[in-house]
């Protein structure tokens, strides 16, 4: 059953958090012009997930909270050289 005129507000709450991760990557650089070459990298970074759970003890309410980071990045470059 719903709850209903409850009369509840919205609330925040914080938590620091340390994370350790690893990255893996490739890249790849090609000379096309003399002194101009393009570049390529990609790049996957990973970190455990984490969670806790946060209790509003004065509204008798307890929030499941997890932290999922991980992605994936591609960088391309245009380089000259002096």
């Amino acid at each position: 059953m719903p709850c209903r005129g409850v009369g509840l507000v919205s609330g925040t709450d914080t938590e620091e958090i340390t994370l350790f991760g690893w990255t893996a990557g490739a890249g790849l650089e090609k000379a096309v012009f003399g002194r101009v070459a393009f570049g390529a990298e990609a790049r996957y970074t990973r970190y455990p997930d984490e969670s806790w759970v946060v209790p509003f003890s004065d509204v008798a309410i307890s929030v499941p909270t997890v932290v999922a980071a991980n992605g994936l990045s591609l960088r391309l470059r245009l380089l000259l050289f002096f």
